[in-house]
């Protein structure tokens, strides 16, 4: 995927982290400042709005907590127990544990989902949003584990016509693509101090399996960089 260049690096953060926040290839960077950016009318409206954020201290989560709180939502971060301090300090309202709630359970009605690793599912989901409201998927059920990100594809596939028909939700999917402007737009947050990027471990090059191990085992916050 395609990066624009950034004109400089914000000012106040170091040569790593602005280089990863602003110029990186790294897909899941470009999937949380675009998705949030370009999804904003689904998290927005109003300082009301009620929005709930699967693994928010993922790769993706952690940008996507910021910027929507940035946006003015009311965000709930669904995370375990070793991560509830640092989704709170990215601004969410309230955090859920998954190791001792289910977010589902609970009774409470949220104007918007966003599930960042395909583990909040279809049925939970749907209780938990008002009908007709955003359900923003950026990964298969049962996450991207590459032996069955087929089949799960072709049931979530089918699963969103069926909930699309019946109106029960508005699916939002896909690749995002960045709008003129939007890297700018971000820079100009972090240089704010309203959205800071969170590196977890580094990595070289000669290390790529373990940090892929690393980041597969699903434990990661924020980011994980590989460097030469």
């Amino acid at each position: 995927m395609p990066v624009q260049p950034a004109s400089r690096e914000p000012g106040g953060l170091s040569s790593l982290r602005a280089g990863y926040g602003l110029v990186s290839s790294s897909s899941d960077l470009i999937a949380a400042s675009t998705l949030s950016i370009q999804r904003r009318s689904a998290f927005s409206r109003s300082a009301l709005n009620r929005a709930i954020f699967s693994a928010a201290s993922g790769s993706v989560g952690v940008f996507a907590v910021q910027l929507a709180k940035h946006f003015g939502a009311r965000v709930t971060g669904v995370c375990s127990t070793a991560n509830l301090d640092l989704v709170k300090s990215l601004g969410a309202d309230a955090v859920v544990d998954y190791t001792r709630e289910d977010f589902s359970s609970a009774g409470r009605v949220y104007d918007a989902v966003l599930d960042t690793v395909g583990q909040a599912g279809f049925s939970r989901t749907l209780k938990s949003l008002k009908r007709g409201g955003p359900y923003v998927r950026i990964a298969p059920s049962g996450g991207i584990k590459w032996t069955r990100v087929l089949m799960s594809i072709l049931g979530d596939t089918l699963r969103e016509m069926w909930i699309s028909m019946t109106g029960a939700a508005k699916i939002i999917g896909g690749l995002p693509r960045i709008a003129p402007g939007d890297l700018s737009f971000l820079k100009g947050l972090i240089e704010a101090g309203e959205v800071r990027t969170v590196i977890d471990r580094c990595f070289s090059f000669d290390q790529a399996a373990e940090a892929y191990r690393y980041a597969e085992a699903g434990h990661k916050k924020g980011h994980v960089l590989l460097l030469p």
